[in-house]
């Protein structure tokens, strides 16, 4: 009987703790203005914002963030003043929902953003992926190379990586786990640990003050940390199948990476990745990390510059030459 009295009052407790973390993610989304539109695609309305004209610029945020990000990275505003910028919320981010019922590998997401850019008449563009963004970046190249005019790719994560984080993120995105960890510990537990958090994320520059209590309160949201474990457990098996393929992006690709990231490995990834794109350019950004778009904005501006400029270039270079010189500390241009 006392067992099951200890057993009761854990459920209720639990029980009023999920109830507590969805209220305050909906007090987070309300004190929050919805700006942007949404599209339907499969039944999944997909949120997003537009702005500027020309040609297409889309950006895929990371795991755990929205297209807020870029937006406080002032990357959106300032793309627009030459471009047609688009930038989504993936699944179960922002105010793009996660149906449950549909494995969201980055596969699958990409099929959803291409999908939602057909619907918005876009049929070639340059995209720029942050973090699992950039995953979702590469295989959207991978399955349409007509869409993607060329990749800039930010702090991505595109090997296998044996980490022990790793494993115990899958591990606990177990589908049911994952729900009642997330809708229960998981929000105050992270509230905790969230100027850790944040300097592991921004580290070694300071955190911008962006984070208001909304937006730590947009981030924690139970149904978004769900997508974050989900995401992160996928990386693994994502990365298995395409790393092979990494040699066909037949495309100008640039890659920006923070030379102090404490999240992803430059050296084990970005590095990696260049090597295996021999048209691709290489910029590690010194004393940065993982957030390297909010510190280096015109870095990753220039990177944008470069890859719309070699795609003119790119389809009549002669034997798909190499359109771009390193140079290290300076801008990389393209090869005459």
């Amino acid at each position: 009987m006392r067992l099951a009295r200890i057993l009761a009052f854990v459920l209720v407790a639990l029980a009023l703790l999920a109830g507590y973390n969805t209220y305050s993610a909906r007090q987070a989304e309300a004190a929050r203005p919805h700006v942007g539109q949404e599209v339907s695609i499969d039944g999944v309305p997909v949120h997003y914002v537009e702005m500027g004209e020309g040609d297409a610029v889309v950006f895929i945020h990371g795991a755990g963030s929205s297209l807020n990000d870029f937006a406080l990275a002032g990357l959106l505003k300032e793309a627009a003043r030459r471009y047609r910028v688009i930038a989504f919320d993936r699944p179960g981010y922002g105010t793009t929902p996660r149906p449950r019922d549909i494995a969201w590998t980055p596969q699958r997401q990409a099929e959803l953003l291409r999908g939602a850019l057909a619907r918005l008449g876009v049929s070639h563009a340059i995209l720029v992926g942050h973090s699992f963004g950039a995953q979702v970046a590469v295989n959207m190249a991978l399955q349409d190379p007509s869409l993607a005019g060329g990749l800039v790719l930010i702090s991505g994560f595109y090997y296998p990586d044996p980490r022990l984080d790793m494993k115990l993120t899958s591990a606990l995105a177990t589908p049911g786990l994952n729900e009642a960890l997330n809708y229960t510990l998981m929000p105050p537990l992270l509230r905790l640990f969230w100027p850790q958090m944040m300097e592991d994320i921004y580290g070694p520059n300071p955190v911008p003050a962006l984070f208001t209590p909304v937006m730590q309160g947009m981030t924690l949201r139970p149904w978004q940390l769900v997508a974050v474990a989900d995401d992160v457990s996928r990386l693994n098996a994502a990365t298995q199948e395409n790393m092979l393929r990494y040699h066909g992006l037949d495309m100008p690709v640039a890659i920006v990476v923070g030379g102090e990231d404490r999240l992803v490995s430059a050296s084990y990834h970005s590095e990696r990745l260049h090597a295996q794109i021999r048209q691709s350019t290489l910029r590690v950004i010194p004393n940065a990390g993982h957030m390297v778009h909010h510190f280096a904005q015109a870095e990753v501006m220039a990177a944008i510059d470069e890859v719309a400029h070699a795609e003119t270039q790119f389809a009549t270079a002669p034997a798909r030459r190499p359109l771009f010189a390193e140079a290290s500390g300076r801008p990389l241009v393209p090869q005459p």
